[in-house]
């Protein structure tokens, strides 16, 4: 405008241009309708409230979901050790890495117990079916769930329960996660002692497979009777 004002001829007020079309208008704003803005801020909060709501019932009623693959039973409680030996009944000495045992339930699952290494195939090397640990308990009881980790994740296992005239029963078979997680236990008879039985291997780096396991505890119901 003040460059307009100082073009015109001798002091002369210049001619602006028209502006091309009407007024601007603006767009519809919810400011422009307090009503209708309060309305729907009071219905989201009112939606965000009953799905906290739901939460905390869901919460309560079902009790917390382990980001860990499983959730704890219940009625499981721990089950206390009597002793852990490693298992391999088809090994020339029958025994695999005793040296390590105590690692896979020391509370540390840094450590850990590892078989030995295989070579060729990641099925033992066609030398056997597998091995494993047994898990003797202070007395018999039902294990529900068994909480593992393992730093070698892919290795396959599975949970072997009571002998039953030479063979055990599979109570649940699945693989390492790398991490700690819950396996689910199919339901059986109480027993004393059960197996963790890895089926297979995974690769060590090295050319060879192997498998390891962290940690490893039971849970369940100890026998009342």
């Amino acid at each position: 405008m003040v460059a307009a004002l100082e073009a015109g001829p001798d002091g002369a007020t210049a001619v602006l241009p028209a502006v091309a079309g009407g007024p601007l208008r603006l767009e519809e704003d919810t400011a422009r309708h307090p009503r209708r803005r309060r309305g729907r801020m009071l219905w989201g909060a009112a939606l965000v409230a009953a799905v906290a709501a739901a939460a905390i019932a869901a919460f309560v009623l079902l009790g917390p979901i382990s980001g860990d693959g499983g959730s704890a039973a219940p009625d499981a409680a721990p089950l206390a050790f009597a002793a852990v030996r490693d298992y391999d009944p088809q090994g020339a000495d029958q025994s695999e890495r005793p040296d390590l045992v105590t690692a896979a339930y020391d509370r540390d699952p840094e450590t850990a117990w590892y078989t030995e290494n295989y070579e060729v195939t990641p099925e033992f090397g066609g030398l056997k079916d597998g091995v494993g640990l047994v898990m003797r308990l202070t007395g018999p009881a039902v294990a529900t769930e068994m909480i593992v980790s393992s730093p070698t994740p892919g290795a396959r296992f599975q949970v072997l329960g009571p002998d039953r005239n030479g063979e055990r029963e599979v109570l649940a078979e699945d693989e390492f996660t790398g991490g700690r997680q819950v396996v689910p236990l199919a339901r059986t008879q109480p027993a004393e002692a059960y197996v963790l039985w890895i089926t297979m291997l995974v690769p060590d780096g090295q050319g060879r497979y192997w498998a390891g396991v962290g940690e490893v505890q039971l849970r369940g119901v100890p026998n009342s009777t």
